[in-house]
């Protein structure tokens, strides 16, 4: 997964993206909580962080349904979580 993606030829090939937007949004989310921190505004960040959240859980979801779902018990669910906690 260390290439870069170029073209979409499987559905599959769309979670590496998703999951680099989603890393990105959390690193902008976080920088607002500490501006947060220092007395500053937190709507910003309460906003950003509940669309965030909405968005993940869709996703989670989604994938549960569609990647994980069909194979519970099978060796490449497994492989499916070690691979999210190695992205």
């Amino acid at each position: 997964m260390a290439g870069q993606v170029t073209k979409l030829e499987s559905p599959i090939d769309v979670m590496y993206l998703m999951h680099k937007a989603f890393n990105a949004q959390a690193k902008r989310i976080e920088a607002l909580a500490f501006e947060g921190q220092d007395g500053g505004d937190l709507t910003k960040f309460k906003e950003s962080f509940e669309e965030w959240v909405k968005q993940f859980f869709y996703h989670a979801a989604t994938e549960d349904e569609h990647m994980t779902g069909p194979f519970k018990s099978s060796q490449e669910a497994r492989d499916n979580e070690a691979e999210h906690v190695e992205i």
